[in-house]
């Protein structure tokens, strides 16, 4: 398995061998394709109903990047004193900072 990839670290118990770590992030990989594959089938599916229920888990799935994302800069800006913090005039419209991954990648939360 290459060393150098762009994923986060798997943290996993010391004690099971690589063998067995390998094996691990194996069957998550090839679940994850499976998922990815059956919601691109039911994306582009001809049939209403399982197009519209693709949308809504994709939706879905987006909503719950953004709580994810919104709980993490509220933890890191909690860690900051509130005169450290950025404050921004009406005016200007704030920054919004990008995911490390985009949506849809390999490396993105399911």
């Amino acid at each position: 398995m290459p060393e150098n990839h762009s994923c986060p670290n798997l943290f996993l118990p010391d004690h099971w061998n690589r063998h067995v770590k390998s094996a691990l992030l194996h069957v998550i990989s090839l679940a994850r394709l499976a998922c990815v594959h059956t919601w691109a089938w039911a994306a582009g599916s001809l049939d209403t109903r399982t197009r519209l229920a693709a949308q809504l888990q994709q939706a879905r799935a987006e909503i719950a990047l953004l709580r994810e994302e919104l709980r993490i800069k509220d933890a890191r800006m909690a860690q900051i004193p509130a005169h450290r913090r950025p404050h921004y005039p009406p005016t200007l419209p704030r920054f919004e900072p990008q995911p490390r991954w985009p949506r849809g990648s390999p490396c993105a939360k399911p």
